[in-house]
């Protein structure tokens, strides 16, 4: 994927690599599935600093929209 000059940064980076929206979306998956074994365990072991990994499938997931939305693929 290339950087356009519309294109925001935390789009590029959180979309850096990526070059397609298959994969993208796979990503996505991926992500909330390694969300949903994570966040039971910090809980288990009273480590809630690990709820941050909440925050990679919102990135995926705003990024894809933002790229569905202008037609950057």
């Amino acid at each position: 994927m290339k950087k356009t000059d519309e294109m925001p940064e935390w789009v590029y980076w959180g979309l850096w690599g990526i070059g397609s929206r298959k994969v993208a979306f796979g990503f996505l998956i991926f992500s909330i599935i390694l969300t949903l074994a994570v966040i039971p365990v910090g809980v288990l072991i009273r480590e809630y600093s690990v709820f941050v990994v909440i925050v990679a499938p919102l990135w995926y997931w705003f990024s894809i929209k933002w790229m569905d939305k202008h037609d950057a693929w």
